[in-house]
């Protein structure tokens, strides 16, 4: 389980970083992004699927911090114009 979640986690990373969502520079939004691509569910059930993928997960109310600084930074923006 440990490898395949290492390979999945890799992958997805791969890909946000390719297609450029790096370029928002967040951790968390990367976790959150990645974690729904993995199991499509809600934002306080991210937590167990990044558990799930061996990811340490942050808090529940950084989780909601960051989705707020996305939209407040206008992360949509950014990467669209990447």
């Amino acid at each position: 389980m440990g490898t395949t979640s290492d390979v999945l986690w890799s992958t997805l990373r791969a890909a946000y970083s390719h297609l450029g969502f790096g370029i928002v520079e967040d951790e968390v939004f990367e976790q959150v992004v990645l974690a729904r691509l993995a199991e499509p569910t809600s934002k306080l059930d991210t937590i167990r699927v990044l558990e799930r993928l061996g990811v340490d997960p942050p808090h529940h109310t950084t989780i909601y911090r960051h989705l707020r600084q996305a939209q407040d930074r206008r992360y949509r923006d950014q990467i669209a114009t990447k």
